[in-house]
């Protein structure tokens, strides 16, 4: 009968004294930075910083409020241009979805993207936050448009 002997032996003490490497800690383990600290801080790694800059809680709340009023904005001024300007009554669901004039609608649909997108780059110029919200207007143009046009219009994607 085999019994454990009561004093570890050294390859027990090995196991044992040897770190866990939790999948967390897995790309320190294998010696890769975690941070751009420890990057900077080590030129053998081959991490590279995030390309996002971080924003502290006054840039959320004001991107909040930038697309809340701009959302607002734009549903009201469009309502606007189709009654006074393009003479078009309706309402886009008015009386049930199909209470509204399917031209009044389709116009109404056209109209949003335009004039929200240049309303979110005024509006966000006006708190600040020009070069941010210039690129979320080029973002949303990009993704609906044809990439032939959007290229021409915007250059070539990074």
């Amino acid at each position: 009968m085999n019994l454990p002997s009561a004093t570890p032996s050294a390859a027990d003490t090995a196991v044992a004294t040897a770190p866990a490497v939790t999948p967390l800690a897995a790309p320190l383990a294998s010696g890769h930075a975690s941070t751009p600290v420890e990057s900077a801080a080590d030129p053998t790694t081959d991490a590279t910083p995030p390309t996002t800059p971080r924003h502290g809680l006054l840039h959320w709340v004001i991107v909040i409020a930038v697309f809340s009023i701009t959302g607002s904005l734009a549903v009201r001024l469009s309502g606007l241009v189709l009654k006074d300007v393009l003479g078009l009554e309706g309402s886009f669901w008015g009386g049930g979805f199909l209470g509204g004039s399917w031209t009044y609608r389709l116009v109404y649909l056209l109209l949003i993207p335009p004039a929200y997108s240049t309303l979110l780059a005024i509006i966000g110029t006006l708190f600040g936050k020009g070069p941010y919200f210039r690129a979320r207007v080029v973002k949303m143009w990009r993704r609906l448009l044809p990439a032939v046009l959007a290229n021409r219009l915007f250059g070539a994607p990074d």
